[in-house]
This record gives structure tokens, sequence and C-alpha cells, in this order.
């Protein structure tokens, strides 16, 4: 692949030609490449498009407009216009190192079918038309007050009755934290589908709602958050079922008709809290997925960067290495990934051949960024002079040509005695490694003015796309974080009430469910916004830090991609954090039952 991009680099046309490069394995007829002239110079500007065409006879894409002298890079900002392009979806950029970026982990899945658009579109009051009227949605909002005054007004009155029983053990502390519990419990369910309304109705996230979701087991997310929700609910109507009777009406000396307003405003109010968040966790889930497929796609681009640097550095460096372990040297030595080496490739290299490398790589460190428009003798006296390499590297596959020394050869590098490895330049003298710094600096003006350098993506391309993303997750922090903290703050309230309740009450499996369930379930949420946030701190380490990007990665360490919820950052660690802190709590409370059986 590194050969064709090469070819292809060498048959571009000058500037204002047509920039040939190889073509991905994509199927389609014509490719969205993203371009613009910026002084006849700059290329792949994001927000300008160029077309492409295939040449079958050829093997080669074509793209008319570009005005660079080297092979196309992908656009920094695809991952956003994939969906517009579909050629773009299957584009292989040719990386020998992904960073463990599947094509599985980037792929956006399908939208929503048409006939549950048109179910949420009526029950959420969204316009089809300009003469559609949300009548479905109005009757379900007034069906959603209605049962959760049903629910809140006669469950208050019960409680204030409970508390005051002398038959009760319900204390004021308890009760007091039931009332807010209920109340809370009440908003919850009207903000969920007002919300709900606002989420579709925004073309941003509408966007990016599609059929996918992070998995936890092989079973979607956002179905395990239902059936926990429905279970929990379900155990916590099971378990209030004796308040319909008139042994717990008469322990509280209330009416029976109050108690029975009160469960059936319970269940009904129940059913439409659970689909109304439901609905919003999808959301929630669908969108963070999007951009967590979005950041990786971008750090593809970032790897590409990557190795285009790769490539260049090592083309100007003429590295020698020996055939069989050429692969290796020139896919690992720089970059490595995340996968290891699951290529199937068990031919590793010594530590004899990374010693020799590393001498080279530390001999030719002032000459990174030398161009290849060098004149020959003076890349000839340099490569002699520092490198210590003195053939071509294609001497090696010639038949019966001259072998390096340097070639790479285990044996011969343990064998060597220092006398020879000094006259190889594996070992260089102390005049040759002190080179005046200012022929050195002037070396490389005069090259890189000569050359334009390796086709790495710009500081604006960068800057641009990093900002594209800062401002989607703070559009999704912005409408999500209110229903995420009250969600937060609840399931942390309604746990604590357990504790307080078993203090003076027995525990039993249904709220041990109770506890256990919703704690969970809050996990799983907050898994969304971690994932997120764990993905941005990871696109930042992908970033090839050059000199003139320092700054540049200076204020993405400053402003990193999170999605926040009121300027606090879900994170993994502070997911464990509550684990151990309510499992502490769990734990003194098996403790103490231990301790008043004996």
């Amino acid at each position: 692949m590194e050969r064709q991009r090469s070819a292809a680099m060498a048959s571009t046309e000058g500037r204002g030609g047509a920039a040939e490069f190889p073509a991905s394995r994509t199927h389609s007829n014509s490719y969205s490449v993203g371009s613009s002239l910026r002084s006849g110079r700059e290329w792949n500007r994001i927000g300008d498009f160029v077309t492409g065409r295939y040449d079958s006879s050829q093997g080669l894409w074509s793209a008319s407009g570009i005005t660079r002298q080297y092979p196309l890079i992908p656009v920094v900002d695809r991952f956003i216009d994939s969906q517009h392009t579909p050629g773009a979806v299957g584009f292989d950029p040719g990386m020998s190192t992904e960073d463990g970026i599947q094509h599985q982990n980037i792929h956006l899945s399908s939208r929503l079918p048409r006939r549950l658009w048109y179910i949420l579109a009526k029950s959420l009051g969204i316009k089809l038309s300009h003469a559609d009227k949300p009548v479905c949605a109005t009757l379900l909002h007034i069906l959603t007050l209605i049962a959760a005054l049903t629910f809140a007004i006669p469950g208050g009155w019960y409680t204030v009755y409970d508390i005051k029983s002398k038959y009760s053990k319900t204390t004021v502390l308890i009760g007091t934290v039931q009332m807010i519990i209920g109340f809370a419990w009440a908003c919850l369910g009207v903000y969920a589908h007002n919300l709900a309304g606002r989420l579709f109705s925004n073309k941003n996230f509408v966007e990016c709602v599609r059929i996918h979701s992070k998995t936890f087991l092989k079973i979607s997310v956002s179905w395990l958050t239902l059936i926990l929700g429905v279970l929990v609910v379900g155990v916590n109507c099971y378990e209030a079922a004796p308040i319909f009777g008139d042994s717990t009406c008469g322990t509280a000396q209330i009416e029976i008709l109050v108690c029975q307003v009160f469960y059936v405003g319970r269940v009904v109010y129940a059913v439409l809290m659970i689909l109304w968040n439901f609905i919003v966790v999808y959301v929630l889930f669908s969108v963070c997925r999007t951009h967590t497929i979005g950041i990786r796609r971008f750090m593809r681009e970032l790897n590409y960067d990557a190795k285009s640097y790769e490539n260049f550095c090592l083309q100007q460096h003429n590295i020698q290495r020996n055939a069989s372990i050429a692969n290796s040297l020139e896919d690992s030595w720089y970059l490595w990934d995340d996968l290891g080496n699951l290529d199937g490739d068990e031919d590793l290299a010594t530590q004899g051949v990374f010693l020799q490398s590393f001498s080279n790589r530390r001999r030719s460190s002032a000459y990174r960024r030398l161009g290849s428009q060098m004149s020959s003798p003076a890349r000839e006296e340099n490569r002699g002079g520092s490198i210590g390499v003195g053939c071509d590297a294609n001497d090696a596959n010639n038949d019966g040509g001259e072998v390096c020394d340097a070639s790479g050869n285990d044996d011969a590098f343990e064998e060597k005695r220092p006398e020879e490895a000094k006259t190889d330049g594996f070992v260089t003298e102390e005049t040759s490694e002190r080179k005046d710094d200012e022929e050195i600096h002037e070396e490389f003006t005069e090259s890189f003015q000569m050359n334009d350098g390796p086709t790495i993506l710009t500081n604006e391309d960068l800057l641009f796309s990093y900002w594209k993303f800062l401002r989607r997750l703070s559009v999704t922090s912005r409408f999500l974080q209110r229903w995420m903290a009250s969600w937060i703050a609840f399931v942390l309230m309604w746990d604590a009430y357990f504790v307080i309740y078993w203090t003076s009450h027995d525990a039993t499996v249904a709220g041990i469910l109770q506890f256990i369930v919703p704690l969970l379930i809050l996990l799983l949420v907050c898994s969304a916004y971690a994932e997120v946030n764990a993905e941005g701190q990871r696109l930042l380490k992908t970033i090839c830090p050059l000199e003139e990007r320092m700054a540049l990665i200076f204020y993405f360490n400053q402003q990193p991609l999170t999605v926040r919820v009121f300027s606090f950052t879900v994170t993994y660690n502070a997911m464990v954090t509550v684990i151990l802190g309510f499992s502490v709590a769990f734990g003194s409370r098996m403790i103490l039952d231990e301790i008043s059986r004996t």
C-alpha cells in the first residue's frame, strides 16, 4: 500500500493539475474528497469539496482541483459527512497501525424506522407538516400530569398520617425522605416527556440518533436499562400492594379511598414514567455512541497523519534494514497499536536489531525534517558521516549485489568488535556526534524551504475539527445535564433512604433489589458519558507531537473532549468510587446484622 502511495505521489502532476491516489476498498464510482485552496498551496480544508472519479483501468482515484503534489489524505472531517457520502465509510487508509480502531468500532448504524419515527412524532408533539396539530402529544402530557398528581397528593397525605400514627414505625426522618423522593419521582416523569420532545425536535440530535448503543455482555445497554427499570418498578409496586387493602390504611388511620387512589396513580404513573425516561435514555445512549464513533474516526485520521510523518522520516533518513525485518521495524518502531502482535506475524526482531536501529535513529535525530530536495553530494555526506549507512535501501534486494555491513544481521552485530563498529557507524566518534548546531539549522532551513515537508494535517485543520467536537459535546451536555443530574441525585437519595430505613427495619429481598438495581441503572447511564470522555482523553495521545503543534496540544489538554454534568466530568474512576462507597454502607449493614444475632 505504501509503495502504491509513493508511486501515486511520483505520478502526480504539478500545481494546478489533477492529483491521483490509490483506490480504497470501496465499490462506489464517485467519492467526495475534502479540499480547499488557500493561497494555491494548502489542501484538505474542511467544508469545501471536489469530486473524484475511479479509473478502473489504472486502479486510481483522480480528483480535480488539487494543487498539492502529494497523495490525498482523507479529510479530517469525513467522519461527520460520511452519512451523506457512503463511499467514505469503507475507506481504508492503509495504516500499518490502527490503535485498536477496527471497522466495527467506527461504523454508524441505520436510522430509526419510519413507523417508529411516526409514532414518536405523534407522541412527543413533533410536527411532520405545517398542518399537524399535537393532539395526541397534548393528551399524553395531560395524562402524565394527572397521573403524577394522583400519585403525589394522596402519597403525601398518606405519609403524613403514617408519621402521626402511633401504630406505625415510620419516623419523621424516614417520612420526610419518602415525601422528597415521591415529589422528585413525580417531577422526573413530567420533565422527561418535555425533554424527549425537545430532543427529537432538535435536528442535531435527530441526526445523531441511530439504532446503536453500547453493549454489555452482548446486550444493548438501552434495552438492558429498560429491563432493569421495569424490574425495579415492578418490585416496588408489588411491595406496595398492601396499601390497596384495609390493614395498611387502618395502621395509618386514614380513609381506604385515599390509599386506593394513591396505589392506582402509583402504577399508572410508573408506566408513563418508564416510557418517557426510556426515550430520553435511548437518545442519550445513541448520541453518546455517535460521538464515540466520531472521535474514533478522527483518531483514525490522526493515525494516518502520524503514519504519513513516519514514512516521511523514514524516506529522509534512508535507514538500512534487513529484508526479513523491514516490515516489523517500519510498522512497529515508531507506532504501536493496542492490538499488539495479532496479525499472525511471529517473526520478532531481536534485541540486537533494535539496538542497531536505535543507534541509527539517535544519530540522525537532528535531521528529522530534512527535505528530499537536497543535492546528492550533501545527502551522501550526511548519510555517511552521521547516520553511518553506506549503501542504498534497494541494494539488499538486488541479486548478486553488495550487502551493507549495517544490514541488520544479528550475528554480525554481536560479533563486531568496537573498532569495527566505529568504522561502520554504529558507535560514532565524539567529533562527528558534536556537529555544530548552526550548520544543522542551516541545512534544515535550506532543505525545508526546498521541500514542503510531509503530508500532515495543518494546525488549522486540527484546531477546527477539534473545535467542532467541543461544540457538539457542549450542546449535548447542555441539553442532558439537568436530566442527568436529577437522576444522579435521585438514585443517591433513593439508596440513602434504604440505608437509613434499614437502621430500624429488617432488610428484605425486595428492598435489596430496589437498592442494587437503581444503582446498576445509574452506572449504565453514566457509562455512556464515561466512554465518550475516555475516548476524548485517548484522542490526545494519538496526535503526532511535532514542534509546531506544542501550543495546539497544550490547548487540547486544557480543553479536553468531555461530556459534563454541570462542570462535573463523569469518568470510570468516579463510578468506581460510588460503587465502593455504597458497598461499604451495604457491608456495614450486614456486619450490624451479624452482631445483633450474636
